[in-house]
């Protein structure tokens, strides 16, 4: 059998091992960097905690709780408020303030919270709250934003959060609605007495999730967005994103590569040594002259 006729049946011998090759380790090295370890699960909740920050660093002592219908009761403070001293003595100890000691942390329940790999629309209850940051910002005319303000981390491994959003903002009416700005008192004078300022409630969440599906699902990317409205609303809408991001596999574009560069060789071979080739054409059509060399 000539080379040029066993080339075809060599090349798909060649083109199902190199198939081969390119799955079976793939799920070897898989299996064995996934074991011991959990995934989330299609429709799994996700947990995530609220944050309420209120308008100044206040003392231990704040009480609060979900009522029958998932609504966030009013924050009461039970005892005054006092900040620790910049420049206490000596012999003074000092108050360390932690980071979560001003707010009211809360685990959303799970009606409210995302679901692994599905869309959603939640209405949170917030009546309150916002009723709260309406009188504080009416109190402080010359606030472009209430010091009261919630986030929103993700539990379990993630360890993400969103930044702190105000629940009421003032703004210039000509802006987007969606975006939080912050105006100087000069400003909110100017805006005012032009009529172009106007109180704005954070209304809306948008969360955004990638994921990837696999032996291990995952979530691999995380970002908000978020609107105001003109009007005070008794609940916060959350709609949950989620968008799957294909997995990119090292092992399998290391194999693809090989697979090209070896069947660039089958050809190039192929062309060198078949009759059809050019470079047997080229010894055919010489004559090789081989002399002696003369001492």
């Amino acid at each position: 059998m000539s080379l040029m006729g066993g080339s075809p049946r060599l090349l798909a011998v060649l083109l199902i091992l190199v198939a081969l090759l390119a799955w079976s380790p793939l799920g070897i090295v898989q299996a064995a960097s996934i074991s011991g370890s959990v995934g989330w699960d299609i429709g799994g909740t996700v947990p995530v905690t609220l944050y309420l920050r209120f308008e100044k660093q206040v003392e231990p002592g704040i009480v609060s709780a979900w009522d029958e219908e998932g609504d966030l009761g009013k924050a009461q403070q039970k005892r005054p408020t006092k900040l620790p001293d910049r420049n206490p003595p000596s012999d003074t100890k000092v108050l360390v303030w932690t980071k979560h000691q001003a707010q009211l942390t809360r685990s959303i329940p799970p009606i409210y919270a995302p679901r692994f790999g599905i869309n959603k629309i939640a209405e949170l209850p917030i009546q309150a709250p916002m009723k709260r940051a309406k009188e504080m910002l009416e109190a402080s005319p010359q606030s472009s934003n209430t010091h009261m303000a919630l986030r929103f981390m993700l539990g379990g491994r993630l360890r993400k959060e969103t930044t702190w959003l105000p629940l009421a903002v003032r703004r210039s009416i000509q802006k987007n609605p969606s975006l939080i700005s912050f105006l100087l008192p000069e400003q909110i004078e100017n805006l005012e007495s032009e009529g172009e300022i106007a109180v704005r409630y954070l209304s809306h969440i948008d969360f955004f999730f990638g994921f990837q599906l696999g032996a291990i699902n995952r979530i691999t990317s995380f970002r908000v967005e978020y609107t105001y409205s003109e009007s005070v609303p008794d609940v916060l809408e959350l709609q949950y994103h989620w968008n799957e991001h294909q997995a990119y596999n090292t092992h399998r574009a290391l194999t693809l590569c090989s697979v090209v560069v070896l069947l660039i060789a089958i050809i190039m071979a192929n062309s060198m040594l078949s009759r059809q080739g050019r470079l047997p054409k080229l010894f055919r059509r010489k004559v090789v002259v081989v002399r002696a060399h003369e001492d």
